[in-house]
């Protein structure tokens, strides 16, 4: 599997900000996030991807990946197995041999900019009470049951300003 956005941060406002969140309840779900929290620095926040299947619950990322505020950023993320990979503008930031494979199931609640269940203020670190991006999404693709390889990423960021 692998999910490809092009998106523009105007500021990192909030914390766990969602740029996507499908699920059906905590226990199933496929998330991309901004954390700002991390490494105790709001200017270096980190790209995070979530998934849970039941009880299993598998996150990745770290700080050589980062959203990058007022530029655009073409973030590709792949799963395969066990190995999950995060690009950033067409350079591989970040591979992981604990990534695990989103289930395939319909589920009920897609958000793209936000999190499903923004409005609770039981949800997010130190009870934010929302956990949506502040910036743009020109585009969001998935490709189901394909692992792009390294060759794939550099040509859709080559061709990013393009309609394709």
């Amino acid at each position: 599997m692998s999910i490809e956005i092009k998106m523009r941060f105007k500021s990192f406002e909030q914390d766990w900000a969602r740029v996507f969140d499908f699920r059906n309840s905590f226990e199933d779900s496929i998330s991309l996030m901004n954390f700002n929290h991390c490494f105790g620095s709001w200017d270096a926040p980190r790209i995070s991807w979530e998934v849970s299947q039941g009880s299993k619950k598998c996150e990745i990322g770290d700080n050589s990946t980062c959203f990058s505020k007022g530029e655009d950023d073409h973030i590709v993320f792949t799963v395969k197995g066990n190995t999950a990979k995060i690009y950033k503008n067409g350079v591989l930031g970040l591979t992981s041999a604990d990534g695990l494979e989103p289930l395939r199931m319909k589920r009920h609640f897609h958000t793209i900019g936000a999190m499903v269940h923004s409005s609770a203020a039981t949800y997010g670190a130190g009870g934010s009470t929302c956990q949506h991006v502040h910036g743009n999404v020109s585009y969001f693709r998935m490709f189901d049951g394909i692992e792009l390889t390294s060759e794939d990423v550099d040509k859709m960021y080559s061709r990013n300003d393009e309609f394709n």
